[in-house]
């Protein structure tokens, strides 16, 4: 178990067993490619491994939906462009997993065995998100907040604005107050 959770909120509600990562741990950090998945596979599988990442071991992501910002899609989004198929997130989040019985997770073997061996179902690069612009058949959607999807590059963003004709639809609009995905 993957616990995306800041260290405040780690803190206050820990789960005993868990892994503490984020997202950032497996991106550039420097423009003007930050925030962007980082290139180098043996790299990535030495950071996965030494968190207990294991091949044939499913990997429980978890946050704290309702007050963060999609911290544990992101990692299950890495996982899965990484090659790692039983990778998932708790529909909401760390409330919704400690609800009702006890629980107990057990901390992962370290290192594990994983090794990134990339698909490209889970990402599009420039050039082929850019030939798709326009066709009909195709919707694309900005999941951002509304002031970046306007233009604003509040978190360093090397350009603002979106993909031209990209809908918006804010993630958070998506999430209810309990944190799980709205229903209906």
């Amino acid at each position: 178990m993957l616990d995306t959770r800041g260290d405040a909120l780690r803190t206050a509600l820990p789960l005993m067993g868990s892994t503490a990562v984020t997202w950032q741990e497996f991106s550039v950090p420097d423009l003007p490619n930050k925030s962007q998945l980082l290139s180098d596979d043996a790299l990535l599988t030495d950071k996965l491994r030494a968190l207990g990442v294991s091949a044939a071991v499913p990997v429980v992501v978890v946050a704290d939906p309702a007050n963060s910002w999609g911290e544990d899609g992101r990692i299950v989004w890495t996982l899965r462009t990484l090659g790692h198929s039983q990778s998932f997130l708790v529909n909401g989040g760390v409330a919704a997993l400690l609800a009702g019985d006890d629980l107990s997770v057990t901390a992962p073997v370290v290192p594990g065995d994983f090794t990134v061996a990339r698909t490209g179902a889970f990402e599009i690069g420039k050039k082929d998100l850019a030939s798709l612009i326009g066709q009909p058949d195709v919707v694309i959607l900005d999941t951002r907040e509304p002031r970046e999807y306007a233009g604003a590059s509040p978190y360093g963003e090397t350009r603002g604005g979106h993909v031209p004709g990209a809908k918006h639809v804010y993630f958070k609009d998506l999430v209810g107050e309990d944190g799980k995905v709205l229903q209906g």
